[in-house]
């Protein structure tokens, strides 16, 4: 029975001997890594081949590399956590409605910007692969709309407009934004056609989500 507690104390002791060991060489490298730097274990897609988080052996590590610094995983991770803001907003609203006055208009402007963010960044893919080729065309519609989502935050989220008396108000600020969308539309089926769009920009899944947007908003 000694012998075997013994033997697990060993054994305990030598982990956490190599655990600290991990992390005080993992501190030592540069916040970014090459593929054939990175240990066995982080090793997947040999393809990628820099912009590789160190290991980090600490869930507050992973936590600040994802606000801290760019990496080959940062565009993944804000965007799920852009749709966890998003979906959060409207379900902490809708939660809260009936809690009092005061905190009813907070949430119910937190989920006004849910939408806004939801909307906006919604163009942005369609932008990138709608026009693949043309980057100033991708930079001067995704700042514009950009623009038009934060003029339309402004409004929304304006104490004046948030009363049942102006609910037209908000409701016509989203059909606007949404608009916005035939802009870019449109220059792209003037330029490239519409069979190009249909693969390269999904008009129509675009148009699916515009009609969404619509029905939502009357609603």
């Amino acid at each position: 029975m000694a012998s075997a507690i013994k033997s697990t104390t060993t054994t305990t002791q030598t982990a956490t001997t190599v655990a600290a060991t991990d992390v005080a060489l993992a501190a030592a490298q540069p916040l970014l890594l090459n593929f054939n730097a990175l240990p066995i274990w982080m090793q997947d897609n040999a393809f990628i081949l820099s912009g590789y988080r160190r290991p980090q052996y600490s869930w507050s590590g992973c936590a600040r590399s994802v606000f801290g610094y760019l990496h080959n995983e940062s565009g993944f991770s804000l965007a799920l956590l852009a749709g966890v803001f998003c979906l959060g907003a409207s379900a902490l609203y809708h939660t809260s409605t009936c809690h009092s006055p005061a905190v009813s208009r907070r949430c119910n402007a937190l989920d006004y910007s849910g939408i806004i963010v939801l909307t906006v960044g919604s163009f942005y893919p369609c932008l990138h692969y709608g026009f693949y080729c043309d980057y100033h065309l991708q930079v001067i519609y995704s700042v514009g709309i950009t623009v038009a989502g934060c003029i339309a935050a402004y409004v929304v989220l304006n104490p004046v407009y948030g009363t049942p008396a102006y609910r037209w108000a908000r409701t016509t600020v989203f059909f606007l934004l949404g608009i916005c969308a035939l802009v870019p539309v449109t220059h792209a089926y003037l330029i490239y056609g519409l069979e190009r769009m249909q693969n390269e920009m999904g008009v129509n899944w675009i148009a699916l989500t515009g009609t969404l947007y619509a029905s939502g908003a009357l609603i």
